[in-house]
């Protein structure tokens, strides 16, 4: 039950709301997220394995409790949240309670049981770990993937029989949560300081996934007058006006319609021409994918930057669980990826020949789920990164490790295991940071 940091002797209320977390994770899903023979082993896969997905092994869950689960159990503090209130408060917002109603009583009156939900088979976790988006070690990884899976030639798989067993009503929940935040409250002042005075200092391993299949490229298909995309909502954010000398120069915004400039389609996973297709549909880039872990990039030839600002405008038109991802750097030693899942979760990973190593990771609110437009923003300086979603910060940071400093941009569109996946591009920015 003890935070990361605890390793190297840090500590502060936001590791007790980990340790909470891995409380509610067993109370939700029957086991503990990280398991192993000894207590140093769990502690290591703590500190360098992606936290497999809830729904993994409880393919009932709602996904909002599932998303307050990956939150409270973020491997970086700074990624949980604030606090004990700001964690009530999004279990209130579950419940649909006004804030501050903290009341036993009000939850027991106000909460009424969720409606039984079929079970489906979970996603199976891969990856740089967002992946299972999602992936697990292997696919929490890389969203919805969240970590990407070795492509292999996909298997029918015989889902279990559905569990007849009701949904935990969300009063019990909130109930056992306020009972839970105080005997933790008050066990973390106590014990947690007397375990973190001789604790070792661990070297922490990147976790990496890898594909197996090879790289497959593809010409891009011209636009298509006979098909129509699907009913478009008003953008999010107005598209840049260019200037005339901008479309010729280096930096640029790219409409794909009539594009002057020269794109590659590559895939990975499982993907190639026969179950993805790429092209211009009235006027935006559309990514249509039929088959699950196909990854779908599209890189803009010829430039190569150092320092980059990267924006790019996009819409859901498929089902809820598409990956959209911002590349930079791109170059024989690989490439940077920021990756966002339409669940809410993103990643950024080092992607080197097939092979994903999860940088940072997270979630937020900011992220619009469904059917919406979203714009997603990157900033390479070098090996500084800085990443958003509709104007909300998400991680800046220095990467170190790799530390590339140049290369190519493009985007990538990846499916999971739920298919058809229909993403419509509107613009792309690329401008100096």
């Amino acid at each position: 039950y003890m935070a990361p940091e605890q390793w190297t002797g840090v500590t502060s209320a936001k590791s007790d709301l980990y340790s909470l977390g891995i409380v509610l994770y067993e109370m939700m899903t029957g086991r503990k997220p990280y398991i192993a023979d000894t207590p140093a082993a769990v502690l290591i896969k703590q500190a360098t394995e992606p936290l497999p997905r809830p729904s993994q092994f409880e393919p009932d869950l709602p996904e909002s409790v599932e998303w307050l689960l990956i939150k409270s159990l973020a491997k970086e503090p700074e990624d949980r949240y604030a606090n004990m209130s700001e964690f009530v408060q999004a279990i209130e917002s579950l419940l649909g309670l006004p804030a501050g109603s903290s009341s036993s009583t009000a939850r027991m009156e106000t909460a009424k049981p969720a409606p039984e939900r079929p079970s489906y088979p979970s996603q199976p976790a891969t990856g740089k770990d967002i992946s299972q988006p999602a992936r697990t070690a292997s696919e929490i990884s890389r969203p919805a993937s969240i970590a990407r899976e070795a492509s292999q030639p996909v298997k029918k798989v015989v889902p279990p029989a559905p569990r007849q067993r009701r949904w935990v009503m969300p009063a019990i929940i909130a109930g056992g949560v306020v009972m839970i935040c105080v005997i933790i409250g008050c066990l973390g002042m106590v014990v947690f300081p007397a375990l973190t005075k001789n604790t070792a200092t661990a070297t922490v391993v990147a976790v990496k996934k890898s594909p197996t299949a090879v790289a497959k490229k593809a010409t891009v298909a011209a636009p298509t007058a006979t098909q129509k995309a699907p009913p478009t909502q008003e953008p999010v954010v107005a598209a840049p006006a260019p200037t005339s000398t901008e479309q010729t120069s280096q930096f640029f915004t790219e409409y794909f319609k009539d594009s002057r400039h020269t794109w590659e389609t590559f895939f990975l996973g499982t993907g190639d021409s026969n179950n993805a297709t790429v092209e211009v549909r009235d006027g935006k880039l559309t990514f249509e994918i039929r088959a699950s872990n196909v990854y779908a990039y599209y890189f803009l030839k010829s430039n190569s930057y150092t320092r980059v600002r990267l924006r790019l405008q996009a819409a859901n038109r498929g089902i809820n669980a598409n990956n959209i991802s911002l590349v930079c750097h791109k170059s024989n030693n690989g490439w940077y990826e920021f990756s966002v899942s339409n669940g809410g979760y993103w990643y950024l990973y080092y992607q080197n020949n097939g092979d994903y190593s999860i940088i940072a990771e997270g979630g937020s609110t900011a992220v619009k789920t469904g059917k919406a437009v979203n714009v997603y923003e990157m900033i390479c300086d070098g090996n500084s990164i800085d990443l958003g979603v509709n104007g909300a910060t998400l991680k800046s940071l220095t990467e170190k490790e790799y530390a590339l400093k140049k290369g190519e941009v493009g985007l990538n569109v990846s499916s999971l295991k739920n298919v058809p996946v229909i993403t419509e591009v509107d613009w792309l920015e690329i401008k100096a940071p």
